[in-house]
């Protein structure tokens, strides 16, 4: 059972590793999962056991999507769904080689990253869960699971894994990627990465990060700290609202969003009055164009956040983001606009 893990993982458990950690700011250098067990009160026997993250997308309203099959089947389930999310086009059938390709790395997977406990040993406590809903009696949040990040493995319940389902256990390694990228960007709990799994474990496709965009809109990026921090966004006329503009955001200060995340600009902004300048990035060409301001994020698990957005004349668009008042990270120069692109689809 411990080995019948889901296979393909090293695709994206490589990105996992290969991420720098001396930008985070997590639980010592690592981040925890949770699972919601409910024990038989006089042994102490498991009597179930979910991860935290399908347990709060349930509990929240989401209908989860049933149980494919084995491992490979969920993991394959997984990549198809962020695809959707994350660019709006169906991936296209799996050919048996294109299926191989994807899950020759299996035993490579387990054996560098996975690290199962033995019998009466627990995983080291992380206290990152943040908030967690109401449980029902005679269940509490059991650590799960332990990201190392200077060791680069993950310590697993042995006890609870072997009564995961595939499901469970493929959406597991989910939220490590998931968390491990939000910890690369800041974030100090797992709340908001947890809420990223409704959108591709939902039993309906979600809308994705593209929905609405209209033909034409501007596709923007900027860097910041490198990769962890990128920013991405749609901007185009709001089509309900005149005189307002939209940012549509795939990704926020290395946070991805994962469905339809806005926030709206207070005027028309033509996408003929943005430019790229080699050096200085996407600036303003218009001297018409004055604003410096914040607005909040509505939509998705960012809308906890605004934004603090700088489009003045001859000078390149800056983006910060704030929480609680604070600023959350560096501002983000955007180095590139061009029109209407389309995501390509993961590898």
């Amino acid at each position: 059972m411990l080995k019948s893990f889901f296979l393909g993982g090293v695709l994206l458990l490589a990105q996992l590793a290969t991420e720098p950690v001396a930008a985070l700011t997590g639980n010592d250098a690592g981040g925890g999962a949770g699972a919601v067990v409910c024990r038989d009160q006089v042994n102490g026997t498991v009597l179930s056991a979910e991860l935290l993250d399908l347990f709060e997308a349930r509990a929240s309203g989401v209908e989860l999507r049933a149980v494919l099959g084995d491992d490979d089947e969920e993991y394959l389930a997984f990549l198809d769904a962020r695809t959707w999310v994350t660019t709006s086009i169906q991936p296209a059938p799996r050919t048996p080689k294109e299926r191989a390709r994807k899950l020759v790395d299996f035993h490579k997977t387990v054996r560098d990253f996975y690290r199962f406990t033995i019998e009466g040993e627990r995983v080291k406590p992380t206290r990152d869960f943040g908030r967690v809903p109401q449980l029902p009696r005679g269940c509490r949040v059991e650590q799960l699971a332990r990201f190392d990040d200077h060791k680069q493995i993950i310590q697993i319940d042995s006890e609870l894994w072997t009564r995961f389902d595939s499901l469970n256990r493929v959406a597991l390694y989910a939220h490590e990627f998931f968390y491990r990228r939000y910890r690369n960007a800041g974030e100090t709990n797992s709340e908001l990465a947890r809420k990223l799994l409704a959108a591709v474990f939902a039993r309906q496709p979600q809308a994705g990060v593209r929905d609405g965009v209209p033909e034409g809109a501007l596709f923007c990026r900027g860097e910041g700290l490198g990769m962890t921090m990128n920013t991405e966004f749609f901007l185009f006329p709001n089509p309900l609202r005149s005189g307002e503009t939209v940012l549509q955001f795939a990704s926020v200060s290395g946070r991805e969003t994962l469905w339809p995340t806005r926030a709206y600009l207070p005027f028309h902004l033509d996408v003929k009055a943005i430019q790229n300048h080699a050096n200085y990035g996407a600036r303003i060409v218009d001297p018409k164009i004055s604003f410096a301001g914040r607005v909040p994020i509505e939509g998705g698990p960012l809308e906890v956040y605004s934004v603090n957005l700088r489009f003045e004349f001859n000078e390149p668009i800056q983006l910060t983001l704030f929480k609680d008042g604070s600023e959350s990270g560096r501002p983000i120069v955007i180095g590139h606009c061009q029109l209407d692109p389309l995501m390509a689809p993961l590898k």
